[in-house]
């Protein structure tokens, strides 16, 4: 699944035995799939899955930007020969 369709992480480990275990689920919002969400149930600190995939989103997202921003600067450069 492309970080580009993931649109929103959410966490849970509510529960006493989530609790117990250090367990519970990540759930991805996606956007442009055919299912609007995905549930990644009894994962390993939740929490921590979810900052990490998030992490990883952003990291996605302004690797595209830098890409967009540097195809204009050639377009730019380009367009003035």
């Amino acid at each position: 699944m492309p970080y580009e369709n993931i649109s929103r992480v959410l966490y849970s480990d509510n529960g006493f035995f989530n609790t117990l275990f250090h367990v519970g689920t990540v759930t991805l919002e996606l956007s442009g799939m055919k299912k609007p969400k995905v549930e990644l149930e009894f994962i390993d600190n939740p929490e921590e899955s979810a900052g990490l995939i998030q992490s990883a989103v952003r990291q996605a997202m302004l690797r595209k930007q830098d890409q967009f921003t540097n195809e204009q600067r050639i377009k730019k450069i380009v367009s003035g020969l």
